[in-house]
């Protein structure tokens, strides 16, 4: 699975870093980012909650996981 953040959206208020530090980190601008790319598997579920719990909806996840069509399913929660 895949991270994103839209940080033209972010407010820095720090929630996913909270929930997932394995995955996100704050920028000196205050700003969340993605410390990977691809979210470790014993990670997803904390990212998940990072998604579902960010105030401004600014974190997307690819599942890249094979599937029927085409591989990709993207998550907005």
């Amino acid at each position: 699975m895949r991270v994103y953040v839209d940080i033209d959206s972010c407010e820095g208020c720090g929630m996913c870093v909270s929930l997932c530090e394995e995955v996100f980190c704050l920028a000196p601008d205050g700003r969340a980012g993605s410390k990977m790319f691809n979210v470790p598997q014993d990670s997803e579920g904390d990212c998940f909650l990072a998604v579902q719990f960010c105030p401004r909806h600014c974190i997307r996840i690819r599942d890249i996981r094979k599937s029927k069509g085409n591989g990709i399913q993207n998550f907005e929660l």
